[in-house]
């Protein structure tokens, strides 16, 4: 007795990118809630590493067609009118650099710190561009670093890393 099988090739399934809208509609339609850890990134919902670390989170930046990192309510500021933007990483170094940096830099918003957390310095970006930033440097523990659109507000690095 023989048997015969037949394999037929697996289909290939696309993903489905979701835009700021539709993931605005999950959380009013109850499918997310403010207990989901997750953001909007390139269209696609990525569910958030813990926060390990104190921080005071504000309202996301709304990138529109597709990005709106974590998530937020009503009065969402945009790309073109943030001043600064603050990553924290602790385990999120990343896919805060290599994923939603560059989205940033699409978007035109003008200044991005990333706290990396582990290496104790604070990754600064200008000048954003289709490309990236053009700008990039390194402030450390000693430093104060104040953004470009808002000097008076100089943040001592060692203060901030406990030092």
């Amino acid at each position: 007795m023989s048997i015969t099988h037949s394999i037929a090739a697996e289909p290939t399934l696309k993903r489905r990118l979701r835009t700021v809208d539709e993931y605005h509609r999950m959380g009013e339609a109850g499918i997310l809630d403010e207990d989901d850890r997750v953001e909007l990134i390139e269209g696609e919902l990525i569910e958030m590493a813990p926060i390990g670390a104190w921080v005071s989170v504000r309202k996301p930046s709304t990138l529109p067609p597709h990005s709106e990192p974590q998530p937020g309510n009503k009065a969402r500021p945009a790309a073109d009118n943030a001043l600064l933007v603050i990553e924290v990483a602790d385990t999120t170094l990343t896919r805060d650099r290599d994923v939603k940096l560059p989205s940033y830099a699409r978007n035109g918003v003008t200044e991005v710190w990333i706290v990396n957390l582990a290496r104790r310095v604070v990754h600064v970006y200008r000048q954003p561009g289709p490309d990236g930033y053009r700008e990039l440097f390194e402030r450390t523990a000693g430093e104060t670093p104040a953004p470009l659109a808002l000097p008076s507000a100089a943040i001592e690095l060692a203060e901030l890393f406990g030092d």
